[in-house]
């Protein structure tokens, strides 16, 4: 619970207590704002009321310079995705690496909650969302290639795949968990495509979505029912 509670100080104090104007500031003054340190001392401050240890300042005191320091190299940057997602990075291997130095107990805990697992039922879970991840989307692909040449694909880049990893991660989610209202749910959302088409062609592309997106709901459903049966059996 302390690596949550220092996440939760970092994930609020970053993301939902900054203002747009604190990060402007900082982006047009750089190391001369003073939210730069406003910001970090009120994440180190957020770290340390979430611990409730009062007698104990050196963590908020590492977590208020680390933030500092490692702002202070992103404004010099310029602002791109891999600046931020470094950025990120560095602030959650800091907390990290002052969990494991300081709160050793915690982790042997978990450790010992580990070794207490039944892996076996993990191995099953992990090959069910590979093989919908992957090799179940060249089966959809082989299955419903004959109509590719029928339809005029003009969409994203690889964004019918992504679309299709999602649809079978959360389908095979909801089956492991018992809601199968919410596959309901995403079949009649996808569903209202195929109302509205009017045009030859759209409605050309709209049956080869639905075609695989029944494929995929299927096959996910089907796994899923599968993996839940074994782990009833294990």
């Amino acid at each position: 619970m302390i690596l949550i509670k220092l996440l939760v100080a970092h994930i609020l104090g970053d993301f939902v207590l900054q203002s747009n104007n604190w990060v402007s500031h900082k982006k047009e003054k750089k190391l001369g704002s003073i939210y730069l340190y406003i910001h970090s001392l009120f994440i180190g401050i957020l770290s340390y009321l979430f611990l409730a240890n009062w007698n104990e300042f050196t963590v908020p005191l590492i977590i208020f310079v680390s933030h500092l320091l490692i702002d202070m190299w992103k404004i010099s940057r310029k602002p791109t995705s891999l600046n931020f997602a470094l950025d990120q990075l560095f602030h959650i291997l800091v907390i990290i690496v002052i969990w494991i130095s300081f709160y050793s107990f915690e982790i042997e805990n978990i450790i010992k909650h580990l070794k207490e697992l039944d892996l076996n039922k993990f191995w099953f879970i992990l090959f069910a969302y590979v093989f919908l991840i992957w090799p179940s989307g060249y089966i959809i692909g082989g299955i419903t290639k004959k109509w590719q040449k029928e339809i005029e694909n003009d969409g994203l880049e690889k964004a019918g795949m992504w679309i299709g990893w999602l649809e079978r991660v959360l389908t095979i989610t909801f089956v492991l968990i018992g809601q199968y209202q919410a596959i309901g749910f995403f079949i009649v959302a996808k569903s209202i495509l195929r109302i509205s088409v009017k045009k030859k062609e759209e409605r050309k592309l709209t049956e080869y979505v639905l075609i695989g997106t029944m494929l995929s709901f299927s096959i996910a459903i089907l796994v899923g029912l599968i993996v839940n049966y074994i782990i009833f059996l294990l």
